[in-house]
């Protein structure tokens, strides 16, 4: 049986290649690094939702918010490799995201507190504690600004996540899921900044409590 030819990164996302390649130049990198391993990572068959469109809605975000950052080229680096690594069985993720990230940036030969910087800023997208520094506050805010988007948009992302946690059978999902949303509606404030809990606080709350009724 013939083998399917792979697609090449310019047939399928040309799009982002520019913005990859300046994105390196801006942080003073001449050589940059190949955004194969990337764009192969992010459209895995096993990704519903932690895909590229979601990294191009992370960039979107990003750029309306680009004017908080402290270092918007190492904040938008650590969005393009926030989910390279994305095994729903996994705990581990984003450090092994953080780990092909620091790679990479060692690779091209950053300096030492920038890769630092955007190794802290993948790890807060694990959402496990409050964000330190300013731009780790923007990354979480702008991970979780799915939260906040219109009914359809979050009901289509919520559908994703089921279909990522295919293995996990429907009862344990729900259990597991409703803890998840649980943790978030019962935080003071769902968004660090005051850019994003303007913008998506009051939605996020109803679009959380909605989903947990659903669990339910």
């Amino acid at each position: 049986m013939p083998q399917v030819q792979k697609m090449t990164v310019s047939d399928r996302q040309e799009d982002l290649l520019p913005r990859w390649a300046g994105l390196w130049m801006a942080m003073g990198v001449l050589r940059v690094p190949d955004v194969t391993p990337l764009i192969n990572a992010y459209t895995g068959s096993s990704r519903h939702y932690h895909d590229l469109h979601h990294l191009r809605a992370c960039l979107r975000e990003l750029d309306a918010a680009r004017h908080l950052a402290a270092d918007a080229p190492a904040l938008e680096l650590a969005l393009w490799y926030h989910d390279m690594v994305y095994d729903p069985a996994r705990k581990d993720n984003e450090e092994k995201s953080a780990e092909l990230a620091m790679t990479a940036m060692k690779n091209a030969r950053l300096l030492q507190p920038r890769i630092d910087a955007v190794h802290a800023m993948i790890l807060a997208t694990r959402h496990d504690g409050p964000p330190v520094t300013g731009d780790e506050k923007l990354i979480v805010d702008i991970d979780l600004s799915i939260l906040g988007k219109p009914e359809s948009e979050f009901t289509a992302y919520e559908s994703a996540i089921r279909e990522e946690y295919a293995h996990v059978p429907e009862a344990d999902f729900r259990k597991g899921r409703a803890a998840v949303l649980r943790k978030f509606l019962d935080r003071q404030r769902i968004y660090a900044t005051e850019f994003f809990h303007d913008r998506y606080e009051a939605p996020a709350r109803e679009n959380l409590r909605r989903a947990m009724e659903k669990l339910a």
